[in-house]
């Protein structure tokens, strides 16, 4: 089976919006639409992961409930908690607040075929001056390294990740329940992290929970994420009349 997920469960604080930025408009259709439907032609079922707080938005879509507040990697993990996954299964993650091109899951998945014995997650990237994660090679321990701007760590130009992932469902799995034994304070509800109080994704596969490696598209195929209405307006401005399906 391939699954995918889309990640539409945050508090979109820095998101002036009465919606979740996941169903924000380029032309008539939404962004979540627009990564169902790509995703439909390579996925079996593709489910949107909301929280509880929203979820009566996404009550028209196939979608997982989860408690919000954790941080996007507690948010995959506790959608893949409702799964019963077997060895051969995969699955794209991606976050709600991007939308991206049919080619980049193409290309992700080619990638993932390729190197599947070797590694469990292909995380596609693309090259960036002033990258506000910084993703490079650490193939001795078979993972990427991760560099976030916001706690000081990027100082030079690299990689940026393109809010895609792909690789082994029940890898994933495992790599997050590693971390959450790890750093997840039962006692507080809250991840003890250098990285603060959250689970994010990238740190799992930081820390060599799942062996991963980068996918360099040469900024060929994209995927367009925003934070704030300044980014979204500048991504419809930029992406204009694009064909997306």
């Amino acid at each position: 089976m391939i699954y995918g997920f889309i990640i539409a469960a945050g508090n979109q604080t820095r998101f002036n919006s009465s919606v979740p930025k996941a169903l924000s408009k380029v032309g008539d259709v939404s962004c979540l639409d627009i990564n169902i439907n790509n995703l439909g032609y390579l996925c079996d079922t593709v489910f949107v992961v909301c929280s509880e707080e929203n979820e009566e938005y996404f009550k028209n879509y196939d979608r997982i409930i989860v408690s919000s507040g954790l941080g996007c990697g507690d948010a995959v993990f506790q959608a893949l908690k409702h799964f019963n996954v077997k060895y051969n299964d995969t699955c794209f993650i991606q976050w709600g607040d991007c939308i991206s091109e049919f080619e980049l899951y193409k290309k992700t998945k080619k990638c993932y075929d390729f190197y599947k014995n070797h590694f469990d997650v292909i995380v596609p990237c693309e090259f960036c001056k002033d990258p506000y994660v910084r993703i490079f090679t650490a193939d001795e321990d078979s993972r990427v390294g991760v560099e976030f701007s916001k706690f000081g760590e990027v100082r030079s130009s690299g990689f940026h990740d393109l809010s895609v992932f792909y690789g082994n469902m029940q890898a994933i799995k495992f790599g997050c329940d590693a971390f959450y034994g790890k750093y997840f304070d039962s006692k507080m509800n809250k991840y003890e992290h250098k990285h603060g109080n959250e689970f994010n994704f990238l740190d799992m596969l930081n820390e060599g929970y799942a062996t991963s490696t980068i996918y360099f598209t040469e900024n060929k195929y994209k995927s367009y994420a925003f934070n704030t209405i300044e980014e979204y307006d500048n991504i419809k401005e930029e992406i204009g009349g694009k064909e997306w399906i």
